[in-house]
């Protein structure tokens, strides 16, 4: 079986500790904050799947640090990112390391660090950005399987997005914390 720490049980950590159950994983869910993981427990979580899973476990990020785990995955406010990912490597050696996008603030600081530092640890990393079951993908797809756009070729994108693209837009929102990422 499977294992997952997702740390950060804000929106993002509840979908993903329903998707992994959902694949019968054991799921550790942390957060910092007591009052996150009681939110989730009898709130988010049932709110969205109708009941809370009694096997997802529940422990506090730091304490949880070292608890192993084959996937781990960062869900928490963007500019805490990097710092995490590096704390989780200080600790532990997961299979995979997962952050949630964007990975950095506008400056990329610490992606090229990390970057060495996941690339020493032979794990796979990556940022959980991924449009590839919207219906425009699969559309395309679609049109790719019926030879209506020409010969495919490979596309590797490196996109470098931050939050800086999507928060001025609601009013009010002063940074992560004023938003779902917060």
């Amino acid at each position: 079986m499977h294992s997952i720490r997702i740390i950060g049980a804000g929106s993002i950590g509840n979908h993903l500790a329903n998707a992994a159950r959902s694949f019968g994983w054991q799921v550790i869910l942390t957060d910092n904050d007591p009052a996150a993981l009681e939110r989730a427990r009898t709130s988010i979580y049932p709110l969205r799947y109708g009941a809370w899973d009694n096997a997802i476990v529940l422990k506090d990020s730091r304490a949880a640090m070292t608890e192993p785990a084959d996937v781990v995955f960062v869900g928490t406010p963007p500019d805490s990112h990097i710092a995490i990912a590096n704390t989780v490597l200080d600790h532990a050696t997961p299979k995979a390391l997962i952050i949630e996008k964007p990975l950095a603030g506008p400056d990329l600081a610490g992606c090229a660090e990390l970057q060495a530092r996941v690339k020493k640890a032979g794990i796979f990393a990556g940022v959980g950005y991924n449009h590839t079951l919207g219906q425009n993908t699969l559309a395309a797809e679609d049109l790719l399987k019926a030879g209506k756009l020409g010969p495919m070729s490979p596309l590797s994108a490196r996109p470098r997005e931050h939050w800086g693209g999507f928060l001025p837009a609601p009013p009010g929102h002063a940074g992560p914390a004023d938003s779902y990422l917060g």
